[in-house]
């Protein structure tokens, strides 16, 4: 299947949003939420697939049809294979999805997995957590916390969600945002 194929399937819309109720600092504090789910996504691309941001850069520099098909169709799945065609790859190389995106070595299997918590009982809270990665190092394997691993991002997307929250008035939006920005 081509790419123009699977757009095809695709149904899109267009929503024009209504901006002119909000005042000024809402409009700024929209501003800052939009920068926040920017760095968010930056977040997932590189968790659904390690060689992402450098698909979506390559992709990026095209400015022929089927380039800037491809590149919007990768902006749609958020990785190289088709989640509405069995993972089926469609950009040319990428291989077959790993099974755990980049949250384990692209290498590791369930046979490793079972082997090391058999060897290190210890590392069975970290290693089945749903906040960390699991990496390699010489012949062992590490966690890192997805707050450490995604540290620079995360302070960043916080920073914008204080801001957002800096422009509203007191009350449960700006406490929503307060709070989302200190988690």
């Amino acid at each position: 299947m081509d790419i123009k194929e699977r757009l095809a399937k695709v149904r899109f819309f267009e929503v024009k949003p209504d901006f002119s109720p909000l005042n000024d600092n809402e409009k700024l504090a929209l501003a800052c939420c939009v920068d926040a789910g920017r760095i968010m996504t930056d977040i997932y691309l590189d968790q659904a697939y390690t060689d992402n941001k450098k698909i979506q850069k390559e992709l990026l520099k095209r400015s022929d049809e089927e380039g800037k098909d491809l590149l919007r169709y990768f902006l749609i799945q958020g990785m190289p294979w088709d989640s509405y065609n069995h993972n089926e790859a469609f950009i040319a190389g990428v291989g077959p999805k790993p099974m755990f995106g980049s949250f384990y070595p692209p290498d590791f299997s369930k046979e490793e997995w079972g082997k090391w918590l058999e060897a290190h009982p210890e590392d069975a809270n970290k290693f089945e957590s749903g906040c960390t990665m699991i990496k390699r190092w010489d012949n062992g394997l590490f966690t890192v916390p997805y707050s450490v691993e995604y540290s620079e991002h995360l302070n960043k997307a916080a920073a914008f969600l204080r801001r957002a929250a800096m422009f509203l008035p007191a009350g449960a939006l700006f406490s929503f945002l307060s709070a989302r920005a200190a988690a």
